[in-house]
């Protein structure tokens, strides 16, 4: 079987990070696991971020401790999912 996972950059999304529509997400959909890259942060990202972790194992993290912007925290996110062997990666 194909190994999914989606990327998802974030900076400073602290009121937009919707935990309960990620897990509907997650439950719904059993065979996709979930990277978030906090590209760092000076809000509560991170701590959003660690909460999903905490309660599903198919969410990761990759966290860059200063700001690099969208496209190299993208592609911070697909190294991490190729690195873990991923198949397909979104």
């Amino acid at each position: 079987m194909l190994s999914t996972a989606i990327v998802f950059p974030c900076y400073n999304e602290t009121e937009r990070f919707d935990i309960r529509a990620f897990e509907v997400f997650l439950a719904g959909n059993k065979d996709i696991d979930l990277i978030f890259v906090e590209d760092g942060s000076t809000d509560n990202t991170l701590e959003r971020i660690n909460f999903l972790m905490l309660c599903h194992q198919r969410v990761g993290c990759v966290r860059l401790e200063t700001n690099k912007g969208k496209a190299e925290a993208v592609r911070q996110g697909v190294l991490k999912a190729v690195e873990q062997g991923y198949d397909i990666i979104g």
